[in-house]
């Protein structure tokens, strides 16, 4: 059976050496040789306390800078990997529009090109009359609120729909000088 050592705390050592302090006091400051022993052993063993919870605390500072390297590393591959997905995106994307295949059914996956939401983009700044004078209440035109696209006042922006000769939506259009809508694609792999 092996008996551990245990240090008392540094918070019992300063206790103890209030102790020490109030007997001098009460001894009107006359080191008995009892008190000049136990005020030895006790600065002793406060230094040791004292040096262990610093060489402690510097070993916690070395393991954190560690962590700290290595969440870096994961950050850059993290974002390495990002990027060449990114661009592996792109370039499956441009070969599929060069190809004329906009979309891949799959055994395990489909790859395909859809057409992200249109937006509404100002080439100037519109007046508030200027915007006024846009509003349309018309059920055949798309209708852009301008807080979605960054246009001031509180009307709404009509533009019309592109459709192709099976009926389908293809695009828009805005007649209105200043502003243009743009609907670009995007590759989905689902």
């Amino acid at each position: 059976m092996t008996a551990s050592l245990k240090l008392p705390s540094l918070h019992d050592l300063g206790d103890a050496q209030d102790i020490l302090d109030a007997f001098l006091f009460e001894t009107e400051g006359e080191e008995t040789p009892e008190i000049t022993e136990l005020w030895g052993r006790l600065s002793g063993q406060i230094d040791e306390k004292i040096e262990r919870w610093g060489l402690w605390l510097r070993g916690q500072k070395l393991q954190a800078e560690l962590v700290k390297a290595e969440e870096e590393r994961l950050r850059s591959r993290r974002k390495a990997i990002e990027n060449a997905v990114d661009r592996g995106k792109a370039a499956l994307q441009m070969n599929m529009e060069r190809l004329g295949r906009p979309k891949v059914k799959g055994t395990l996956v489909t790859v395909s090109i859809t057409k992200n939401p249109a937006s509404l983009h100002r080439d100037r700044e519109f007046s508030q009359e200027e915007l006024e004078a846009l509003w349309v209440d018309d059920p055949a035109l798309v209708l852009f609120t301008p807080a979605s696209y960054a246009l001031n006042g509180s009307a709404v922006i009509a533009a019309s729909r592109k459709i192709d000769a099976k009926g389908n939506v293809i695009g828009y259009e805005c007649s209105i000088a200043g502003l243009r809508v743009q609907q670009g694609a995007s590759l989905r792999i689902v």
